[in-house]
C-alpha cells in the first residue's frame, strides 16, 4: 500500500468514525480506534499529519456544506408546501348563539333559517305485531321470547 492511499484511507476512516465531534485525528482518545498499523505508520511518517489533518478538514467543510443544502432544500420545500395556506396556528371563534351557525365560508354566524334544515326522522305511532311465540316488553317496546 502506498503512503498516499494510506494517508487517504486513515482521511475516510476519520471522517467515518469521528462524525461531528470536532476532534483532531491526532488526539489520543480518537486513535484508539485507529488499527495499531495505521498508529506506526503515522508515528515513522509524522510529515504526513498536515496533510491528513487538511484533508479532514476539507471532508468535514464538505459535509457541512452538503449537510447546509440539504436543509436549505427542506426548508424550501416547506415553503412552498404551506404557501398561499393561512400560518399553522388556528384562532379558536366564540361559538355563535342558540339558534344560529356558523357559515362555512364566510365565518360569520347566521340564523338557522338561512341554510338547509336537518330532516327529523319520523316518529311511529303504531308498532308491527310480534312473531308467534313472542310477546311485548312493556319497559323498552320490543319483542321477546315469552317466557
Amino acid at each position: 500500500m502506498g503512503d498516499n492511499s494510506r494517508a487517504d484511507n486513515i482521511v475516510k476512516w476519520a471522517l467515518h468514525t469521528n462524525r461531528g465531534t470536532g476532534r483532531s485525528a491526532f488526539d489520543r482518545r480518537f486513535t484508539s480506534g485507529m488499527r495499531s498499523s495505521d498508529k506506526l505508520w503515522l508515528q515513522k511518517n509524522p510529515g504526513w499529519r498536515k496533510y491528513i489533518g487538511d484533508e479532514i478538514k476539507r471532508g468535514r467543510e464538505l459535509k457541512q456544506k452538503e449537510r447546509d443544502r440539504k436543509q436549505k432544500e427542506r426548508d424550501r420545500k416547506q415553503k412552498e408546501k404551506t404557501k398561499g395556506k393561512s400560518p399553522g396556528k388556528t384562532v379558536k371563534k366564540k361559538r355563535c348563539t342558540k339558534g344560529t351557525r356558523r357559515n362555512k365560508v364566510s365565518g360569520v354566524c347566521v340564523g338557522a333559517g338561512t341554510g338547509v334544515k336537518p330532516k327529523k326522522k319520523p316518529v311511529k305511532k303504531t308498532l308491527k305485531p310480534c312473531k308467534a311465540g313472542q310477546e311485548r316488553n312493556p319497559k323498552s317496546n320490543r319483542c321477546r321470547k315469552k317466557r
